[in-house]
């Protein structure tokens, strides 16, 4: 729920304040992990729907599959789970008229949540609008588990913010999660992901930072 109110306030790039690619169109990325069973699902380069995370609700625990893209993920929600699917999915028009109307200019920022329940079970979700000087296409790092976002009810929760490209990389979120929970204590736990992070940039000249929640 937080995250799609975080894609509909058009405040950040992700939903409504994605920002679009070369080609002028916004594409959009999506993902989510359940730490109990493990269970993930990606959404990528979704263009016809301002809220990703919407659509995602909608086909999550509904397909084996852990990665959909594009116009096809969008057609298949509609035809097999959306009711009215015109709330959720306006026309490619009326959708870039939207982005227009609403931003003016892009938001910046990838969004993102970790979540604990009451019975300690575990779930990450990011999502995202990409980076400035995209090619047509490109996919970033947030739809993509172990990356951009992991949940793993024995290490715990993290999402990513930053270059996806980097992120992609060196596998960033299950590695931060692993080091973090490997630590005999919180101090040693930040200094082995600050490590993570300072290869990262010394080594690909990307940065990221992440928010995590341990188990």
């Amino acid at each position: 729920m937080i995250v799609s109110e975080l894609e509909k306030s058009g405040l950040f790039n992700a939903g409504l304040g994605a920002i679009a690619q070369d080609d002028g169109v916004v594409r959009r990325d999506v993902g989510t992990m359940n730490g109990k069973d493990l269970k993930s699902l990606g959404l990528m380069s979704l263009v016809a729907t301002p809220s990703p995370m919407d659509l995602l609700s909608r086909l999550y625990g509904r397909t084996r599959h852990v990665l959909l893209s594009g116009a096809m993920a969008e057609s298949w929600g509609v035809r097999q789970y959306i009711s009215n699917p015109e709330k959720l999915f306006p026309s490619i028009e009326k959708a870039m008229s939207i982005w227009d109307q609403k931003m003016g200019s892009p938001g910046s920022g990838t969004v993102g949540a970790v979540v604990r329940d009451i019975d300690g079970h575990v779930a990450a979700t990011t999502s995202t609008g990409g980076m400035g000087e995209m090619l047509p296409g490109r996919i970033g790092d947030s739809s993509i588990p172990g990356a951009g976002y992991y949940a793993d009810d024995e290490l715990g929760a993290i999402s990513m913010t930053g270059h996806g490209e980097g992120i992609l990389t060196m596998a960033l979120g299950i590695r931060l999660l692993e080091a973090h929970q490997a630590a005999e204590n919180p101090k040693i736990a930040r200094e082995n992901c600050q490590k993570i992070l300072d290869s990262l940039e010394r080594r690909t000249s990307y940065q990221a930072g992440a928010i995590l929640l341990s188990q």
